[in-house]
C-alpha cells in the first residue's frame, strides 16, 4: 500500500463544530500511536493523520484550533525516526510520517510563531537535528527535501528567540544546516539560509561555528543563484558575519574566500534589498585601504553610481557611503568622476535625508581634493550647487565649506589655465555652452579677485558673459547675471557706510537761514528770491565749488552776496542745512532733485545719502529713470545699485513688453563699460 504525497483536498466541514471534530480525530490518532513504531499500519495511520493536519494549517486556517487541541505534543513525538531491529530491514513508509509532521510543524510556526516555546518545551530540538542529519544523506529524495525544508523553517522560528538560539547550536543543528547549502533545491536553500540568518543574529558563538563549518564558501558559491530571495539571504548572512565583532584575521579570510566579486555582481540585482546589502558590504570591504583599488578594478563603481539615482533612499544611503569610502583612494577619485559620479552626488546633496546628504558631501569633498576632477566639477555646475543647497546637518555644511576652500586653494597655476582653456573653447551647441557657463560661474565664485581680470578681461570671459546675457536662453541669462553679481561682490569697493546716515535733524531756524545767524554769517545766497545766510568757513570746507563761488571770479560785491539761478530754493535750503549741520532728512520725494544739486556742488557725502534713499526705492517701473539719473549725476553708488537690480531680476525683464532690443543693447554696453572699468582697476563702483 503506497501513501500519496500529493495534496489531499479535505472536504470542507459544514460547521465549525464539524471542523473541530475532524481536527480532534486526527490528533487523537497521532496520540494513540506509539512513536518510532515499525508497524506498517501504525506508520500509515500516523502519516495520513499528520498530512491531514498539514493540509488544514498550510493556508493559516484553524491553526489556533489545531494548537489548542493538543497538536504540538502529538506532532513532536512522531518526529522520532524508528530504528530497524535488523540491519538491511527497511522501514515502512520511510520518512513519510516525519515529512508530514515536519511540514505541519513548520506551517504552525509560520502562522503562529508564538508557539515556538511550546515546541521547544516538548523537546523538538534533538528530533529536528536528527532529521536534518538524515536529510543531508540524499538531496534527491522528495521526502528528505520536505523534511529539510520543514526542519529548517522550524529552527528559523525557534532561533528567533534569544533564549533558544544557543540551545539550537548546542543541539548540533548548525553543521547539517551548513551541509544543506550544497542542495540545489531553491526551497531548501531558502529555508536553510533563513535558519542560518536567524542563528547568526546577536550570537557570536553561532557565527564562529557557522564559519568553522565552511559555510562561507558555500554561501559565496550560491550568490550567483538567480533566485532573488536566495541572493538576499546569502548576502545577509555574509553581511552578518562581516559586521560582527569577529577578529580582523577572520574578516580577511572572508574576503580571501572570494566574496568580493559575487557581491559586486549583486549590485546589479533586481532585488533592492540584495543591492542594499551588497552596497553595504562593499563599504565594509573598502574600509581596508588595500582592498579599495581592487573593488574599483572589479567593476563596483559603475553600479554604485547607478544606484545613486535610485528612488530607494535606504539603497542610496549605502551606495553613497560606499562611494565616499572608495573615494579615499586617489585613483578611485578619478574613476568615480570619470564614471559620471559627480552629477548624482550633487543632486543627492539636496536630499532631505540626512545620511544621503552627509555621504554625498563627504564624497564630493574627497573627489574635489584631486586636481584632475576640478574641471569636471566646474563643468557640471558643482560650485553653484554647493552654494545654493540648504543643509540638514552641520556635518554636510562643514564638508561643503571645506570643499569650497579646496577649490579656492587649487584654482591657481595650471589648474586655472586649463579651466580658462575650457572656458574659451568656442562651443556652439547648447550642452557645451552649458558647460561653459558653469565653468564661468565656478571661476567667478572660487577665484581670487586678482585672477578675475585674467579670466574675464584677458581671456574673453566678459565677452562670453555679455553674449549669453543678450542672446542666451533664460537659464543662460540667469547664470550670466549671477556671475556678474559675483564679480561685482569681489571687485567693487564696499557700499559706503555714510549712505545710510540720513537721520532726521532739527531744521535751521528762519534767522539762521535768512539773516541773523549768531555764528557770524558772512555770505548770503539768493535762490528764487529767498536769501540764505551762511558761514564761509563751513562752505569752503565742504566743497571746491563753494570755494570758486566765494573766492574766485564771481562778480558779486565782495563775494558776500551770491545769486543762485539754477537751484530751487527748497533744494538749496536742504543743501545749506547739510553743510552747516552734517545731517539732513532726505525723503524719496526730494532725493532725485537733491542728488542733482549735491552733484553740481560736489558734496560727496550728501550725494551718497541721496543715492541710498533712491536705491531703496528701485523697482521695475523706475529702474531706467534711476539708471539714467545715476549716469547724469555720475552717481557710482546708485549706478552700482541699479546694475545689481537689473542683474538680480534679469529673467523678469525679458517678459516685459518694454524690454526691447534697443534697451538690451544699451544695457549690454553699459554693463561692458561698468565691468571693464571695475576689472581693469581704472574705476570702481564707489569712485
Amino acid at each position: 500500500m503506497e501513501f500519496s504525497r500529493s495534496k489531499r483536498h479535505i472536504r470542507p466541514a459544514t460547521s465549525r463544530m464539524a471542523r473541530t471534530s475532524h481536527i480532534r480525530r486526527q490528533i487523537a490518532i497521532l496520540e494513540s500511536l506509539p512513536p518510532g513504531s515499525l508497524s506498517a499500519s501504525d506508520r500509515y495511520a500516523a502519516a495520513v493523520a499528520a498530512r491531514h493536519i498539514f493540509e488544514i494549517v498550510r493556508n493559516g486556517d484553524n491553526v489556533d484550533t489545531v494548537v489548542n487541541n493538543g497538536a504540538v505534543p502529538a506532532l513532536v513525538k512522531h518526529l522520532l525516526r524508528p530504528e530497524p531491529h535488523e540491519a538491511g530491514v527497511g522501514i515502512p513508509y520511510e520518512y513519510q510520517v516525519e515529512e508530514s509532521c515536519a511540514l505541519a510543524i513548520s506551517h504552525i510556526l509560520i502562522f503562529k510563531n508564538e508557539c515556538a516555546d511550546l515546541f521547544f518545551e516538548r523537546g523538538i530540538l534533538p528530533l529536528l537535528v536528527n532529521l536534518l542529519n538524515a536529510s543531508i544523506e540524499d538531496f534527491c529524495s522528495i521526502e528528505l527535501k520536505n523534511i529539510a525544508y520543514g526542519a529548517a523553517i522550524a529552527i528559523y522560528y525557534l532561533a528567533e528567540l534569544d533564549s533558544i538560539r544557543t540551545c539550537v547550536r548546542n543541539a548540533g543543528a548548525i553543521p547539517p544546516l551548513v551541509k544543506l547549502l550544497e542542495s540545489r533545491d531553491p526551497v531548501v536553500l531558502t529555508s536553510t539560509a533563513c535558519a542560518l540568518q536567524s542563528l547568526s543574529c546577536r550570537n557570536e558563538e553561532n557565527l564562529i561555528l557557522i564559519l568553522e563549518s565552511d559555510a562561507l564558501s558555500k554561501l559565496i558559491r550560491l550568490l550567483a543563484f538567480e533566485d532573488g530571495d536566495l541572493q538576499r539571504l546569502r548576502v545577509s548572512i555574509i553581511a552578518k558575519l562581516y559586521s560582527s565583532e569577529l577578529s580582523d584575521d577572520i574578516k580577511k579570510k572572508l574576503q580571501q574566500a572570494g566574496a568580493l566579486q559575487p557581491v559586486i555582481n549583486l549590485l546589479s540585482s533586481h532585488c533592492s534589498i540584495t543591492q542594499r546589502l551588497s552596497a553595504w558590504l562593499i563599504g565594509i570591504f573598502a574600509d581596508d585601504p588595500a582592498c579599495r583599488i581592487h573593488i574599483a578594478q572589479r567593476g563596483a563603481i559603475e553600479p554604485l553610481i547607478e544606484i545613486l539615482s535610485s528612488p530607494d533612499h535606504e539603497l542610496k544611503i549605502e551606495a553613497s557611503k560606499a562611494i565616499a569610502i572608495l573615494a579615499q583612494d586617489e585613483h578611485n577619485q578619478v574613476g568615480i568622476a570619470y564614471g559620471g559620479g559627480m552629477l548624482p552626488l550633487l543632486k543627492n546633496l539636496g536630499s532631505k535625508h540626512e545620511h544621503i546628504q552627509d555621504n554625498s558631501a563627504l564624497a564630493l569633498y574627497r573627489l574635489v581634493s584631486n586636481e584632475e576632477n576640478i574641471h569636471d566639477f566646474l563643468k557640471v555646475g558643482g560650485v553653484a550647487k554647493l552654494l545654493k543647497t540648504k543643509f540638514n546637518t552641520q556635518f554636510a555644511e562643514d564638508y561643503v565649506s571645506d570643499t569650497i576652500e579646496i577649490l579656492q586653494e587649487k584654482m591657481t597655476g595650471q589648474v586655472l589655465a586649463e579651466a580658462i582653456y575650457l572656458m574659451e573653447d568656442n562651443m556652439e551647441d547648447n550642452m557645451n555652452k552649458k558647460f561653459q557657463t558653469s565653468i564661468l560661474l565656478g571661476l567667478a565664485h572660487i577665484c581670487s579677485p586678482n585672477d578675475l581680470k585674467t579670466i574675464f578681461m584677458d581671456n574673453n570671459g566678459l565677452d562670453i558673459l555679455l553674449d549669453l546675457l543678450a542672446h542666451g536662453n533664460k537659464s543662460q541669462q540667469q547664470i550670466s547675471s549671477n556671475i556678474f553679481l559675483q564679480i561685482d561682490d569681489k571687485t567693487a569697493e564696499p557700499f559706503p557706510t555714510k549712505a545710510g546716515q540720513h537721520s532726521q535733524s532739527p531744521k535751521m531756524s528762519s534767522n539762521e537761514l535768512s539773516g541773523s545767524n549768531d555764528e557770524c554769517p558772512d555770505v548770503t545766497f539768493v535762490a528764487e528770491g529767498r536769501s540764505f545766510n551762511a558761514n564761509k568757513t563751513r562752505l569752503l570746507a565742504s566743497s571746491s565749488v563753494f570755494c570758486a563761488m566765494i573766492d574766485g571770479g564771481y562778480e558779486e560785491d565782495n563775494h558776500t552776496h551770491v545769486k543762485i539761478s539754477n537751484v530751487k530754493q527748497d533744494m538749496f535750503e536742504l543743501m545749506i542745512r547739510y553743510v552747516h549741520t552734517g545731517h539732513v532728512d532726505v525723503s524719496s520725494s526730494v532725493a532725485h532733485d537733491l542728488l542733482a544739486v549735491a552733484d553740481q556742488y560736489q558734496l560727496v557725502d550728501l550725494k551718497e545719502i541721496c543715492e541710498s534713499v533712491i536705491a531703496k526705492d528701485i523697482c521695475f517701473d523706475n529702474i531706467w529713470i534711476v539708471y539714467k539719473l545715476a549716469e547724469t549725476c555720475n552717481a557710482n553708488f546708485l549706478r552700482r545699485s541699479s546694475i545689481r537690480f537689473i542683474l538680480s531680476n534679469f529673467k523678469h525683464f525679458s517678459t516685459r513688453n518694454w524690454f526691447g532690443s534697443s534697451l538690451v543693447d544699451q544695457g549690454v554696453q553699459d554693463l561692458r563699460s561698468y565691468f571693464t572699468r571695475l576689472l581693469s582697476g581704472s574705476g570702481s563702483a564707489q569712485k
